[in-house]
């Protein structure tokens, strides 16, 4: 097996996760059409989706703890995001938006209202989700960044699915994308500069939406934290009419706006 074709196999394992069980898999030969043509249609994909509405059920799991939460999601790229995290009765809990360069994350219960630049880790203290803003709008659309990426080899799966392993162009691997028959997205499992692995992310329960198949389950790890978590979507929208306002809040009725300070009206 060729050294490509090895950093696959391996890559692929380590995407398999907690399974107790791995198909067999075997390398695709070099001139199978598959690999490159799911790239492509994954690329030309990603270029249609720029954004998404919907309600999402969220569960959060790891050593700290658990998390359950609903929340009303709109994400659009690059990295925009609008957060309502909701309570009993469907009350707003908190409220995040952030514009990919600013955010604002207003507290209801402490009428507060929190005004900084986007800061790693935003995601993690808010949410217990360890992606930056524009790693999770991208995971909610199915859309990897592969900028800068090139496939390395692909392996073909027991059930007719394919791993296609992609690296930098230092020819350090950096992610597997896993591809249902019909080539669906069904996986993506990612590694830092420095080979670590990063984050899992894995798709289920595709509906139609139109005239595109849309994954309403998304289940992530995060192997440096033991975090797990599994969004279930509903009401999905895709590409609605956004106004850039959804993006920011400005002029909350009663709530002093303290800017970088996090400080309670």
């Amino acid at each position: 097996m060729s050294r490509a074709l090895r950093v696959a196999a391996v890559l692929w394992v380590a995407a398999a996760g907690c399974r107790t069980t791995l198909p067999p898999a075997v390398p695709l030969d070099g001139a199978d059409p598959r690999p490159a043509a799911f790239l492509a249609a994954l690329a030309a994909r990603t270029g249609e989706l720029e954004a998404l509405s919907g309600v999402a059920k969220l569960a959060v799991d790891g050593p700290g703890g658990s998390l359950r939460s609903k929340q009303v999601l709109v994400a659009a790229r690059p990295a925009r995001l609008r957060i309502e995290i909701q309570g009993f009765l469907s009350q707003t809990v908190a409220l995040l938006a952030t514009d990919g360069s600013h955010y604002d994350l207003f507290q209801v219960r402490e009428r507060s209202l929190e005004s900084d630049q986007v800061r790693p880790g935003l995601l993690w203290d808010v949410a217990a989700i360890d992606l930056e803003p524009d790693e999770a709008v991208r995971v909610l659309l199915g859309a990897p960044d592969l900028q800068g990426l090139r496939p390395t080899g692909a392996l073909l799966l027991g059930d007719g699915s394919v791993a296609v392993a992609l690296v930098d162009a230092g020819g350090r691997p950096r992610r597997v994308l896993e591809f249902l028959p019909d080539g669906s997205l069904r996986r993506i499992s990612t590694r830092d500069a420095d080979g670590a692995a990063a984050w899992d992310a894995r798709y289920d329960d595709r509906r139609s939406l139109g005239d595109t198949s849309f994954a309403h389950t998304i289940e992530l790890q995060f192997p440096a934290s033991g975090v797990e978590a599994r969004l279930s979507l509903s009401r999905v929208v895709l590409n609605p009419p956004l106004a850039p306002t959804l993006f920011r809040l400005n002029d909350l009725p009663g709530v002093s706006y303290n800017e970088g300070s996090g400080g309670h009206g």
